[in-house]
């Protein structure tokens, strides 16, 4: 699902923008909509994504995000932080 209201940009294939994102949490939800759709439709745009979460194995859209990452150059970031011990 696209991005809609007014949480979006207004993307166009001609665009080369950088764009970087700061999520925390399940605030991933809507960021990742924007990383989606920013890569189908603007392919000379990149994207850098920071995503904190308490615990590493409780990130949602991890392995979306990798697949992502790793199937295009333009996703040129993923950076993870968790903010408390899973030990």
């Amino acid at each position: 699902m696209a991005p809609a209201g007014n949480f979006t940009v207004d993307f166009s294939p001609e665009n080369k923008r950088h764009y970087v994102a700061f999520a925390v949490g399940s605030g991933i939800t809507p960021v990742f909509s924007l990383v989606k759709t920013a890569l189908s439709i603007e392919p000379g745009s990149k994207f850098t994504l920071f995503f904190g979460n308490r615990a590493s194995s409780a990130v949602l859209f991890r392995e979306e995000i990798e697949d992502l990452k790793n199937l295009t150059s333009n996703c040129s970031t993923a950076a993870w932080t968790a903010t408390r011990s899973t030990s």
